[in-house]
């Protein structure tokens, strides 16, 4: 199949100034009449999420191999094995330290060994240095938009491109580069959140430089991993290759009619009660509201739902076909379920990638 470059495609490309996140948080509280005091005061009523569970579903086969490429992407010390309490403290810190790191140096010190434990665990997996195609490292840890990733060739041919998620400071300002990017091409508009977009155009145009066949590729990821992964998965079914994803915890990225298109090609799943898919601008002025509605005692305590009416073009939502976990079951759930913002610093526990290695990969 003949590439269509992406690159020719008609864009429109996001103001020049990034969206100021500080300045916007401070605008927003300044509206409501709240401060950070008054969040932490009230945050006791926002943060319950009230789902509506569709059908139960049964996990894929594959599910438990990509949690694990997934996840150990990001948090190489965090290997399956007996946790306990004090083990499992202990893998969230040494992960964070590690990893977490801003000096210059920072991957020129780590990469080799994290690249050679990543192999040596993917390895259980079938997923080895002999059929590794290609990995991309950051070359800096302050360069927003490059993708850090490795590409393995699997038995039927396909390749399986597995994408990390929020670890470095560019990672970080990746994330708040929250600005609208438009795509269009065609008669069809793509909205996406940019920094998101930038990376995940980035990783398409390295996969295409190096002669990689895109026909059936598979994308995996956690969190921002997963954004970029969606957006990748979109650019090729645009180029008209069948392309297909699986997510995990991803942050919003995608405007409504984008984030449909994509449910034949891209599984989501989310477990509990993880806040980050509900992570979007919009999601995060309305709880903001909400507090703010509770500290003037309009009301006692307003649940985060939102009514479908409000939904603007302007809402960004997690792509594909959503799947939530309760009490160890797995559930479809539409994605207006993640349309406010929940705010409950217990929940961020849920969103870890070690998370899904304890509960699916002991």
């Amino acid at each position: 199949m003949t590439y269509l470059r992406i690159t020719q495609l008609e864009t429109f490309a996001p103001m020049e100034q990034q969206l100021n996140i500080r300045q916007l948080l401070k605008e927003m509280m300044g509206q409501a009449n709240i401060g950070v005091l008054d969040i932490i005061k009230y945050s006791k009523h926002v943060c319950k999420r009230d789902i509506s569970f569709g059908k139960q579903v049964k996990l894929p086969q594959n599910f438990k191999t990509y949690v694990f490429l997934a996840a150990q992407m990001a948090n190489y010390r965090c290997l399956p094995m007996i946790m306990k309490p004090l083990n499992y403290i202990n893998m969230i810190i040494g992960s964070t330290l590690d990893q977490m790191d801003f000096k210059s140096n920072y991957l020129s010190m780590t990469t080799q060994k994290s690249t050679l434990q990543y192999l040596y665990q993917t390895s259980k997996y079938g997923y080895s240095a002999d059929n590794l195609v290609y990995f991309s490292i950051q070359q800096s840890n302050t360069t927003m938009y490059l993708p850090y990733f490795f590409v393995f060739k699997q038995q039927n041919g396909s390749l399986l491109i597995i994408i990390r998620g929020t670890v470095t400071k560019a990672d970080m300002l990746t994330d708040l580069d929250a600005q609208i990017f438009q795509l269009n091409y065609k008669e069809q508009s793509h909205y996406f959140h940019n920094g998101f977009y930038q990376t995940a155009f980035n990783l398409i145009t390295q996969l295409k430089k190096i002669g990689c066949s895109l026909e059936n590729a598979e994308f995996v990821g956690h969190s921002m991993g997963d954004a970029i992964a969606t957006i990748c998965v979109l650019l090729l079914k645009i180029e008209g290759f069948e392309a297909k994803g699986m997510a995990f915890s991803p942050p919003p990225s995608c405007y409504l009619t984008t984030c449909e298109c994509l449910e034949q090609n891209l599984k989501t799943y989310i477990i509990e009660q993880d806040p980050v898919p509900e992570l979007s601008v919009y999601a995060v002025r309305n709880m903001i509201d909400r507090i703010g509605s509770i500290k003037a005692k309009v009301t006692k305590q307003i649940k985060a739902t939102r009514d479908l009416s409000s939904i603007t073009n302007q809402d960004l939502f997690v792509a594909g076909k959503l799947f939530i976990s309760n009490k160890g079951k797995w559930f479809e759930v539409d994605r207006h379920e993640f349309s406010q913002l929940s705010l409950n610093i217990n929940s961020l526990l849920d969103h870890l990638s070690v998370k899904y290695v304890l509960d699916y990969c002991e």
